[in-house]
């Protein structure tokens, strides 16, 4: 996967100057839950998403590739999974658990032209995410704590997280609006328990501006 994702950059940065690239910048919001097999009680989280993007025209076509660096989180709230400290025992339960990442989508879109400088697009591909730090809150006592904590049965959260990207935009001149569906491949945490995967969904909503 990671070798994809380096290709398909190479391929941006050295398509010709003669081609239509543009790049431009993008904010908005994330919502996002974690899952196993097991029976566990999450809610979803809520937080900031921003970063640059870029692509460029396949030839004539109606076909571009593009890029992404954002920094997005990834987590959930009022869960009912126990927040184990440094001797293993269960203190709590995690109230907030957000784990911050720079990731970067790589994408094939196609367009689909509603006048001259307005269209459709949608754009579907791999992602690369390296964790930059996690935050946890638990519940302790009825009381919001916050310190050296783990979710219960997991060894730590894994630093480098693929997936599947699904971008739908509207580009009305220089703006565009989107809203895109990511999914997780392998595993966010290093689990104690032999075979159980835990596996994040985000959906996101943008604003982006296209400087050229």
């Amino acid at each position: 996967m990671k070798i994809i994702v380096s290709c398909c950059l190479l391929v941006i940065v050295c398509t010709p100057t003669t081609a239509q690239k543009r790049v431009g910048a993008f904010g908005g919001i994330t919502v996002s839950t974690m899952g196993s097999k097991d029976l566990v009680t999450t809610k979803i989280l809520a937080s900031p998403y921003l970063g640059l993007m870029a692509d460029s025209r396949i030839g004539k076509s109606d076909f571009y590739l593009g890029a992404e660096l954002s920094y997005i989180s990834m987590g959930y709230t009022k869960s009912t999974i126990g927040a184990v400290d440094e001797t293993g025992t269960i203190v709590g339960a995690i109230n907030r658990y957000a784990i911050s990442y720079l990731q970067l989508p790589v994408m094939l879109s196609v367009s689909a032209k509603i006048s001259e400088k307005n269209n459709f697009r949608f754009g579907f591909g791999p992602y690369l995410a390296l964790k930059v730090m996690d935050k946890i809150k638990y519940i302790s006592n009825g009381a919001v704590a916050s310190g050296e904590i783990k979710p219960m049965n997991i060894k730590d959260a894994s630093s480098t997280v693929v997936g599947i990207s699904a971008k739908l935009s509207v580009d009305i001149a220089k703006l565009q609006v989107a809203i895109k569906y990511q999914p997780t491949i392998n595993s966010i945490y290093t689990s104690n328990i032999p075979g159980d995967k835990w596996k994040a969904k985000s959906l996101s909503l943008s604003l982006g501006y296209f400087f050229k």
